[in-house]
């Protein structure tokens, strides 16, 4: 099995970027997570796939028994968000366009 570096290398090819940052940026995570899975010499399947080419991680469904707990922690937390900041204004699209755009602004 290759190495954890060696199958972020081959995702750097295969995603035609040159640094761990633009990597990162590719699959949606941090720089340090790429960092740390270096270090670690451990990486989970779905980045390896990844790498073997079957899909990227920003446009494939990834199910959610297949997240860490810190990720389903992370998707709960962002739903409860959703839910309390745009709930009032859901139903109205274009409302909930403006004002998500301005919450991520700020």
């Amino acid at each position: 099995m290759e190495s954890a570096a060696q199958v972020i290398e081959t995702s750097k090819a295969r995603f035609r970027v040159k640094t761990d940052t633009e990597l990162a940026a590719r699959l949606l995570i941090r720089r340090s997570s790429v960092a740390n899975r270096r270090n670690r010499d451990s990486l989970p399947d779905r980045y390896r796939r990844i790498a073997d080419g079957q899909g990227n991680r920003a446009a494939q469904a990834q199910s959610y028994g297949e997240m860490t707990d810190v990720e389903r922690a992370a998707m709960r937390i962002a739903v409860m968000r959703l839910v309390h900041d745009f709930g009032d204004v859901a139903t109205d699209c274009r409302a909930f366009l403006e004002k998500s755009m301005a919450a991520a602004a700020s």
